[in-house]
C-alpha cells in the first residue's frame, strides 16, 4: 500500500513539471507572435490597417507626452485610460518605437516655470480648457491642457486630443475625442516621419481675395502639403490635386480640356465657389448689395460629373452674426451683432470620415447643390444647412436695414439642403464620343478614369479668413471676426484632402465609434444594496464550497489506502 501510495505520488510530481514545461515553452514560442482579440462590439481596441503599417514601418523611436496627468472629471479621466490603452495598442505593433509618458503640466517648480510652459503648449496649439475639480473636499477650477507632443528626429508637434463638436453636450464630446484619439496621434505620427509630401495646386479665380485672406488657408495645410498658386493650367500635371476658389471665369477650351485629363489621369479635384457675385463692400459702406447670378467656369464638367451648383442663395436661421445698426444715440451709431441669415453656421454632415465628428464650420452667401444621376458615380452629401433654412433666387437685394425686424421662422422650411458632395467613381471624359480639338493629345488622351473622387462646395469663404483691419494681420481660419469664436473650417479642409490623398487611408480611423452605454440611476439607487452583497459575498461563498468539497474528496481519495 505504501509502494502504491509513493508511486502516485512521484505520477503527480512528473504530471504537474510536464505541464510547467509546457507553459513554459508555449510562453517561449508564442512571444515571439503578437495576437489579440477584441470582444468589444464597436471594436474599440481594433487599429486601421494604415495605422498598423505606419506603426511596423517606423525607423526610430517616437516620443508622445501627453499632457492629461492629474485629478480630474470622471470624463476626463475614461479619456485619459483610452489614450493609456491607444498607446499600448501602438506599442504592440511597433514595439521599443513607441515611447510615452502622462505629465501633469501645473507641476512646475514656480510660477515662472509653469507660465512659460503653458506658453509652449500654447504655441504648439495645445490650448487649455477650463474644468472644475474636487481637491481635498473643496470645488475649484482647474486649467488643462488636454493634448499631447509628438517629437520624432528633433521636430514637436501639438497634438489636440479634446475635439468633436463644441455644440455636443460634454459627454458626448468627451466621447468623440475618445472616438478621434487613433486618428490624431496617428496623423501627427505620420506628418513627422513623411518624407514624400503631395503637391497641391491652388487656383484663386477672384482677384478680390487677396493673399492675406488665404493666408489661413496656408498655415492650416503647409504642414502636410507643398502648395503653390497657380495662374494658368499649363503645369497641372506636375500636382496631385486642384483646388479652385471661386472659379467664376470663363475657361479656355485648353484650359477645360487640361482639367478634364488631370480628373481623367487621377489628379483629385475640389472645387469651391457660389452660383452668383456679391459685392461685399457695397454691403458694408451702403448697408446693401445685389447678389447677382454667375455661373462657375466648371459648370459644364462639374454637370458631366454628376453634380450641378444651383442659382440660389440660402438663408439659414442657424447663423452667424454681423455688426448691423440698430440706431443712433446722438451722433453715434449704435452697433449690435445680429444673426444674420446669409452666414448659415454648418452643423448638419454627412456619413463619412472626412465629416464624422467635426465641429460645427463657418460659410457666408451659400449656394445649394443638386446631383445629377451618373453610371458608375456615387454621390456622398458632405454639409447640409440645417432643418431651419431656405433657398431665395439670385438675384437677390440683400439689406441689412431688413435684419432689425422679426423673421418669420414659417418660411424657412426647406432645409437641410446639401452645400457640400464627395463624387466617386469612374469618371468619363466631356471629350468622349467628340472630334478631338486640335491641341489634344490624340495619342495619351483619356476617356474615362480609374476609380478617383471630386468634392464640390457651394461656398468660397469656408477657405476664406478675415483680416484685422487695425493691424492688417489676417485672421486664422475659421475664426469669426466679429464673435471670435472658432469653427473648424481648417479641420474640414485638412480631412478632405487626406481622404482625397491619403494612399494610406489613416483617415478611416475618423470612423471609430465608441457607444455610450450610462448606468439606469434610479435602479444604481434602487438595487445598489444587492449588487454590493453579491460582488462581495458571491465570490467569498463560492471559495467556501470550493473549500469544502476539496476537503471531502481527499477525504475519500485517502480512505481507500
Amino acid at each position: 500500500m505504501k509502494e502504491k501510495f509513493h508511486s502516485l505520488k512521484v505520477r503527480d510530481i512528473l504530471i504537474s513539471l510536464i505541464v510547467l514545461m509546457l507553459a513554459i515553452n508555449l510562453n517561449l514560442l508564442v512571444s515571439d507572435y503578437f495576437f489579440q482579440v477584441d470582444l468589444t462590439e464597436e471594436k474599440r481596441y481594433t487599429l486601421s490597417e494604415a495605422t498598423k503599417n505606419i506603426l511596423t514601418d517606423l525607423d526610430d523611436v517616437v516620443y508622445i507626452d501627453i499632457q492629461l496627468e492629474g485629478d480630474f472629471p470622471a470624463g476626463f479621466k475614461r479619456l485619459n485610460r483610452s489614450i493609456h490603452e491607444t498607446l499600448e495598442v501602438f506599442r504592440s505593433y511597433a514595439g521599443d518605437k513607441i515611447q510615452y509618458k502622462f505629465t501633469d503640466p501645473s507641476l512646475a517648480k514656480n510660477s515662472k516655470a509653469r507660465n512659460q510652459y503653458y506658453q509652449y503648449l500654447a504655441d504648439l496649439g495645445i490650448q487649455p480648457t477650463n474644468i472644475h475639480a474636487t481637491e481635498n473636499g473643496k470645488k475649484i477650477e482647474k486649467m488643462i491642457f488636454p493634448g499631447a507632443i509628438v517629437s520624432y528626429g528633433g521636430q514637436d508637434m501639438g497634438v489636440m486630443l479634446f475635439k468633436g463638436n463644441k455644440s455636443a453636450p460634454p459627454q458626448e464630446r468627451l466621447n468623440q475625442s475618445v472616438e478621434g484619439v487613433e486618428y490624431e496621434l496617428i496623423s501627427a505620427i505620420k506628418k513627422l516621419t513623411n518624407i514624400e509630401r503631395k503637391k497641391v495646386a491652388i487656383y484663386n479665380g477672384d482677384r478680390k481675395i487677396k493673399n492675406k485672406a488665404l493666408d489661413g488657408l496656408q498655415q492650416a495645410l503647409k504642414d502636410d502639403y507643398d502648395l503653390t498658386f497657380i495662374k494658368n493650367m499649363s503645369e497641372l500635371s506636375n500636382y496631385h490635386a486642384l483646388m479652385m476658389i471661386r472659379p467664376q471665369q470663363h475657361f479656355s477650351d485648353r484650359e477645360q480640356y487640361i482639367i478634364d485629363q488631370f480628373v481623367m489621369r487621377g489628379g483629385k479635384l475640389l472645387v469651391f465657389g457660389e452660383s452668383f457675385e456679391i459685392n461685399t463692400d457695397s454691403l458694408r459702406t451702403d448697408g446693401s448689395a445685389f447678389a447677382l447670378q454667375k455661373d462657375l467656369g466648371v459648370a459644364d464638367l462639374l454637370f458631366k460629373w454628376g453634380v450641378k451648383v444651383q442659382p440660389n442663395i440660402i438663408q439659414d436661421l442657424n447663423a452667424g452674426t454681423y455688426p448691423i445698426v440698430t440706431g443712433n444715440m446722438g451722433d453715434q451709431p449704435q452697433i449690435q451683432l445680429m444673426p444674420f441669415p446669409y452666414y448659415p453656421l454648418i452643423n448638419v454632415f454627412g456619413k463619412n470620415p472626412m465629416v464624422n465628428n467635426l465641429d460645427a464650420v463657418k460659410t457666408a452667401y451659400v449656394s445649394p447643390l443638386d446631383t445629377v444621376k451618373v453610371k458608375g458615380v456615387q454621390k456622398t452629401a458632405l454639409m447640409y444647412s440645417s432643418p431651419y433654412s431656405r433657398k431665395v433666387t439670385a438675384p437677390v437685394l440683400i439689406e441689412l436695414t431688413n435684419m432689425r425686424g422679426q423673421i418669420d421662422p414659417q418660411k424657412f422650411n426647406q432645409g437641410p439642403i446639401p452645400i457640400a458632395y464627395l463624387l466617386e467613381g469612374n469618371f468619363q471624359s466631356i471629350y468622349k464620343n467628340r472630334f478631338l480639338p486640335a491641341f489634344a493629345d490624340q495619342v495619351n488622351f483619356k476617356k474615362e478614369s480609374a476609380h478617383n473622387a471630386i468634392v464640390v462646395v457651394g461656398d468660397a469663404d469656408i477657405l476664406i479668413n478675415e483680416v484685422n483691419p487695425q493691424s492688417g494681420e489676417p485672421v486664422a481660419l475659421g475664426v469669426d471676426p466679429f464673435s471670435r469664436q472658432d469653427f473648424a473650417n481648417a479641420d474640414f479642409v485638412r480631412n478632405t484632402l487626406n481622404y482625397l490623398l491619403d494612399e494610406n487611408g489613416i483617415i478611416i480611423a475618423r470612423n471609430k465609434s465608441v457607444k455610450i452605454r450610462p448606468l439606469d440611476k434610479v435602479k444604481v439607487l434602487e438595487e445598489k444594496l444587492f449588487w454590493q452583497v453579491l460582488n462581495i459575498g458571491l465570490p467569498v461563498l463560492l471559495i467556501l464550497i470550493f473549500g469544502i468539497a476539496w476537503y471531502f474528496i481527499r477525504q475519500q481519495r485517502f480512505a481507500k489506502f
